[in-house]
């Protein structure tokens, strides 16, 4: 098996886009050919580059261009950096190409850590391609050398040996006037001062602490004495420090604040003033009426005071109120007496029935206008009935229904029962539905969908003064047809009660000859005993048909055809043979019975054992394992391979192609293999 790889012919050109400038674009050119020499000629090509440290731990910057035609290229590709392709890292738009080769400032690697270049850093470039097939590595990384007019030459990180921090920008310094000179202050910067004196030149210098001197008094020392005590200067956070210019860099004003006083910002500086949100001091609190506690320093507390009521739920309560609003007493109160508290007639609307009595064994029914409660009275042999609108009235049976009563009816005429709506109708007995008319005039005996005329869900018998046993005849049914719904019932059962019989149907011809059988043979005929059968009786083919084409043809000499009529063989088949093969297994056991493609997705080991061979047999096996393996097959007496068994290509699946054959005693297998499928 051979396995196709790049070889990577590189006369790379890092080049940039201007000659006299600093480069914004670099151009990366090369040649891509395979192992077997034909180059790369893929019609849409991308290229992946990385800007990195010379470490190979943080990425710069990352740029992706794609959509590279190098169809008759000779696998020679020209690609610029920097310009047309897609900028994957850093995000921020302002960041250049260029910007990865600057070693004066602290760099952001892709992931988030960070990383600080020393002068002389140099950079690495890394190279990914993609020829339709998946990304692929161009290596080793190009070192990235400063050359003449690079993006940040060395010479610019200094100006002679002088770092960009021992200069002074010439837009920071003040410009004078004469008789000015300049001078520094750390928090003000630069700025220009009067020159007092005049010529001449100093014989001593006088100082005072903290300031000292030291040297020739023509030529004296200078200094100041830092420290935590008196006579030197504060070294940092000193509690000496007692009052503050600035705070968060905003003036404090000289004036010292005043008792009650706190320091407030006006708009321009921190100044003195009045605590308005201090508005008095609260000296004491008294209980009054209904409370307890108070107080005059601390944390003081109110309570409501308890009254002689004692915390429970009340009925029909009785209670005394005090002036405070505090109830001081409450008490059950008593049953409603409906002699002596309820007087006169409760109206309909508070639940009464406003009438004060009504005649003896009467129904009570609102009146007309839903007012007023009144008695129902029917007449003899009236009943009470209700319209649509649930309104009730006294009427006379007949009046009402003149249907069928238990028992009988006479009624001088035909009689109709049913429905004159467009509704099935059920009879019922014990609750059940047992037949169903319904409105189109099909007939449902044990179902209520019925889709023939008649249709029943059960057993027909046709009752006989005897028992009839047919020994043998003919049945004719015409054109008639019989259907059975139900899982797992006949329509007919036959039956031959000798063992030496079947039990069956013949097929005749228009001049009665028998030309089929269908049924089952008992065990003690003489042909084909104790199967079921489907047999032609004579030199006749026998066929299976579908929407009447013919789809299998076994002829009288035993030739099995599909999709043919002629089969000139044991099994001859016109169209194509298509084998499922089972769900994928792992493992490193195949059983073949189930199915001759198997598709083994984890081998664990490179030994495989084949179970159910047969002779002739040819069998695929698929090993999606990656892992690259020597494989044998357990099962097989001898194994022989073409071509010379070897280990599979790692990372890719493999293919055995299996021919068992049967010398008289156990199986030789003849096998064809290949790996490295992409």
């Amino acid at each position: 098996m051979k396995t196709c790889t790049y070889l990577m012919s590189l006369f790379m050109l890092l080049s940039g886009a201007t000659s006299l400038a600093s480069p914004s674009v670099f151009t990366y050119q090369g040649r891509i050919v395979r192992d077997d020499g034909t180059p790369l000629e893929y019609n849409n090509v991308s290229f992946s580059f990385s800007i990195m440290n010379t470490s190979g731990n943080c990425v710069l910057y990352r740029e992706q261009r794609d959509n590279i035609n190098m169809q008759g290229s000779k696998g020679v590709f020209d690609v610029p950096i920097g310009s047309g392709g897609t900028k994957l890292y850093p995000a921020s738009a302002t960041f250049k190409l260029r910007d990865a080769f600057n070693n004066s400032v602290l760099q952001n690697c892709e992931g988030g850590s960070t990383y600080t270049p020393s002068e002389g850093d140099g950079r690495v470039l890394a190279v990914q391609f993609h020829d339709g097939t998946g990304w692929k590595d161009i290596t080793p990384n190009s070192e990235l050398r400063s050359v003449p007019y690079a993006s940040f030459a060395d010479s610019a990180a200094k100006l002679g040996d002088k770092l960009p921090t021992d200069f002074v920008a010439k837009t920071d310094l003040t410009s004078c006037t004469a008789g000015q000179y300049l001078t520094y202050d750390v928090f003000a910067g630069f700025s220009c001062a009067t020159d007092a004196g005049g010529a001449g030149m100093l014989s001593d210098v006088n100082v005072t602490a903290p300031l000292t001197k030291s040297g020739a008094a023509s030529s004296p020392t200078l200094g100041i004495s830092v420290g935590t005590v008196s006579g030197t200067v504060a070294a940092g956070d000193d509690n000496r420090f007692g009052n503050a210019l600035k705070i968060q860099s905003v003036a404090v004003d000289g004036t010292a604040p005043s008792t009650g006083q706190v320091l407030k910002y006006d708009g321009t500086k921190w100044a003195p003033g009045a605590d308005s949100s201090n508005v008095g001091t609260i000296t004491g609190i008294t209980a009054g009426t209904g409370l307890s506690g108070g107080g005059t320093s601390g944390t003081v507390t109110l309570n409501l005071a308890n009254t002689a009521v004692t915390p429970a739920s009340y009925t029909r309560t009785n209670i005394t109120v005090d002036a405070q609003g505090r109830i001081t007493a409450a008490a059950n109160g008593g049953n409603i007496n409906l002699t002596s508290e309820v007087t006169g007639t409760l109206p309909l609307a508070n639940g009464g029935t406003g009438t004060t009595s009504f005649a003896a064994n009467r129904l009570i029914a609102s009146n007309g206008t839903g007012t007023a409660q009144q008695a129902i009275s029917c007449s003899l042999n009236q009943i009470l009935s209700f319209d649509a609108s649930g309104n009730y009235g006294c009427y006379s049976l007949s009046s009402l229904y003149s249907g069928f009563i238990n028992g009988g009816n006479t009624f001088g005429a035909t009689s109709n029962i049913g429905n004159n709506d467009n509704y099935d109708l059920n009879l019922k007995t014990n609750n059940l539905t047992r037949m169903t008319i319904q409105s189109g005039g099909n007939i449902g005996i044990g179902t209520t969908t019925p889709s023939s005329a008649l249709e029943v869900n059960g057993t027909i018998a046709s009752i006989a003064s005897t028992a009839t046993t047919v020994s043998a005849g003919t049945l004719y049914t015409g054109s008639a047809s019989i259907s059975n719904s139900a899982a797992w019932t006949f329509n007919f059962a036959i039956q031959n009660t000798s063992v030496n019989g079947y039990s069956g149907s013949v097929f005749t011809d228009s001049a009665g000859t028998n030309q089929a059988a269908i049924g089952y043979a008992n065990p003690s005929v003489g042909i084909l005993p104790d199967t079921v059968f489907f047999s032609s009786m004579n030199t006749k083919p026998l066929v299976l048909a579908t929407g009447n084409i013919e789809r299998i043809r076994v002829t009288s000499t035993g030739n099995v055809g599909i999709g043919t009529s002629s089969p000139g063989s044991s099994l001859t088949v016109a169209g194509t043979i298509v084998s499922t093969p089972p769900s994928p297994i792992t493992g490193a056991t195949v059983n073949l019975a189930a199915g001759n493609t198997q598709v083994l997705t984890a081998a664990g080991g490179p030994a495989i054992t084949l179970n159910n061979l047969s002779h002739g047999g040819t069998y695929t096996l698929v090993i999606q394992d990656t892992t690259s393996r020597t494989y044998t097959f357990t099962g097989c007496n001898t194994s022989k391979y073409s071509p010379p068994n070897t280990a599979t290509t790692t990372g890719t699946p493999s293919i055995y192609a299996i021919l068992s054959v049967y010398n008289g005693t156990n199986y030789d297998c003849y096998i064809t293999w290949s790996t490295g499928f992409q």
